[in-house]
């Protein structure tokens, strides 16, 4: 997990060097080959922060069982249950979508 959020923010600074890369001369392709690269990096920060957001409490949970496990301290306590739902966008956007198609 901490992997991918490092792997989109690499790529959201990789997007921002190319975007910069467009500013002299500023023709009208160059323009739009830097827009798209702002977009792209947007993007790519939007989805670190969606993930961060989604994994908050896996993070949380794991990194208590890293910490007994590096400090080498064997607990016999079991952690509670943690229940979560994960949704479906693709799902989601078909149910909206077919609402919006009934009358």
């Amino acid at each position: 997990m901490r992997r991918s959020l490092e792997s989109c923010l690499w790529k959201s600074r990789w997007w921002q060097v190319r975007a910069k890369e467009y500013v002299e001369p500023a023709s009208h392709l160059d323009e739009g080959a830097a827009a798209y690269a702002w977009e792209q990096s947007l993007a790519e920060q939007d989805r670190a922060l969606r993930w961060a957001t989604q994994w908050s409490t896996i993070r949380e949970r794991a990194a208590s069982v890293v910490k007994g496990l590096v400090t080498g301290v064997e607990t016999h306590t079991a952690l509670p249950e943690l229940v979560m739902e994960i949704e479906d966008e693709e799902e989601e956007e078909e149910e909206e979508e077919n609402e919006e198609a009934d009358p």
